[in-house]
């Protein structure tokens, strides 16, 4: 699977769909798409959807995203090989247990911030950036009002623009100005409609600091494989920065901006009162990427890598039982 996915070949972008529907097919007969947990009043409508155009809309998503986050990886140079990797592995992730294999609101937040992202690496060495971190900064308010924690991403998209670019205070502003429009223009319409003040209430009460007891309980379903996918994530880390220097300053910089991303979407979940499985699908972005990097960099023992792979994919199956 690793071999296929590595080279460049069409067969593989078009089998990203077609995966995403095998993984995510059981969900269709569950009887569960219509009862998952919200974080966003948003997205109350899709509730009144059909189960089945739930799942059909979810499988787009997700593959839309996985496409998309690999066009990103190779546009950007964040990893140094033209694959289809990120797309695999984010399917994949997507899909770590029977419970996320459902409609959620990081669906759609997640297609918005990887949008955020490419707008945000687009800033490197640009002569025009101020539409770029409008439109990073605007998309990155869009994502938290459909999943409140994103908005701690808010203040990565300002570190990257330091990190990327020369201090410039109107940059600065400019993204200010640029996330805090959205969150105005609902100001607005409360005020009209006279329930500014009952909406802002009932959204943040949503959210309160968490308990992190109870974020360990919930892991205890899944402690097999969360300790492989993190011995895996640390051995990305490792090759990834034993071949830090080496890569070109652009994606040295997106690199960090990614791991600094994993990061604050950790520190994310302290906003919540109670964690989801779905709600640690944000944290496949990073991971698709730093898996990607791991597997592309295999020169030798390529079977040892991919009995890696299928030994993370037999952990997400048996979670399904």
């Amino acid at each position: 699977m690793i071999r296929f996915f590595k080279t460049i070949q069409p067969a593989a972008l078009f089998s990203i769909p077609v995966l995403c529907i095998i993984i995510w097919l059981p969900g269709l007969f569950r009887g569960e798409a219509s009862v998952a947990p919200y974080d966003s009043l948003l997205l109350n409508g899709v509730l009144r959807i059909p189960a089945f155009f739930q799942m059909l809309i979810s499988i787009a998503l997700v593959s839309v995203g996985a496409i998309y986050l690999n066009h990103v990886s190779v546009k950007h140079e964040i990893i140094y090989r033209h694959s289809y990797l990120p797309a695999l592995l984010y399917v994949i992730l997507m899909s770590f247990h029977r419970d996320v294999i459902q409609f959620h609101p990081l669906l759609v937040s997640n297609l918005i911030i990887m949008m955020a992202l490419d707008k945000t690496f687009s800033l490197f060495k640009n002569d025009s950036p101020v539409s770029f971190i409008f439109d990073s900064s605007f998309l990155m308010a869009i994502a938290t009002l459909i999943y409140f924690p994103a908005f701690i991403l808010f203040f990565l998209l300002l570190y990257a623009i330091y990190s990327l670019r020369s201090f410039s205070f109107r940059e600065f502003l400019i993204a200010v100005i640029g996330f805090g429009l959205p969150f105005f223009f609902i100001a607005v319409y409360g005020f009209w409609t006279d329930s500014l003040g009952s909406a802002t209430q009932n959204f943040f009460a949503r959210f309160s600091i968490h308990k992190i007891e109870e974020g360990l309980a919930a892991t205890k379903q899944l402690l097999g494989f969360a300790i492989f996918l993190a011995l895996l994530i640390l051995l990305s880390l490792i090759r990834l920065r034993s071949n830090f220097y080496r890569n070109a300053i652009k994606a040295r910089s997106t690199q960090e901006i990614l791991f600094l991303f994993f990061i604050f979407t950790a520190a994310g979940f302290l906003f919540l009162p109670k964690i989801s499985f779905y709600h640690f699908t944000q944290l496949a972005i990073p991971f698709s990427v730093f898996l990607a990097y791991y597997f592309i960099s295999a020169k030798k023992r390529l079977w040892m890598y991919e009995v890696g792979l299928w030994v993370l994919i037999g952990f997400i199956v048996s979670s399904y039982y």
